[in-house]
């Protein structure tokens, strides 16, 4: 049986952080990739952000956000596939384009930016955030 192990927000960052951090260091000045997921309104997007905020606060620019949502397809794509009620699901994500942008990501030298979701449009808003050469922590959430 696997163990189980409950914490607060609060504590998961107290924990995660310090974890993070180390992991930086140990990359040699290679970006790491620290992935979040859970389903819709599980509090990942709220605790990347403060997984990103709290890194930033140690070491200024050392980490970036990058949200999945801008991985939906475009919104007239699903109706045209006659899936506007299933918008969400994991069939309406561009998979191989959030991975592709994610290795492109993961060995860049110069500012990257990316396609966000805007819930005031319900659509893909691109370039909606940048990732810049310096940010060596790459918060993925989605």
């Amino acid at each position: 049986m696997a163990d189980t192990i409950a914490l607060t927000p609060q504590e998961a960052l107290a924990r995660l952080v310090p974890h993070i951090l180390e992991m930086e260091s140990a990359a040699g000045g290679e970006r790491i990739a620290i992935g979040l997921a859970g389903g819709p309104g599980s509090g990942k997007s709220t605790m990347a952000a403060e997984i990103v905020a709290m890194l930033n606060a140690v070491k200024p620019g050392s980490a970036a956000l990058v949200p999945m949502d801008g991985f939906h397809m475009k919104h007239a794509k699903i109706e045209a596939m006659g899936q506007a009620d299933y918008k969400g699901g994991p069939h309406t994500f561009e998979g191989a384009a959030f991975v592709s942008f994610l290795h492109h990501l993961k060995h860049a030298t110069e500012p990257v930016s990316g396609p966000g979701y805007s819930r005031k449009i319900e659509d893909v808003v691109e370039n909606a955030f940048t990732v810049q050469p310096e940010a060596k922590v790459l918060v993925v959430e989605g």
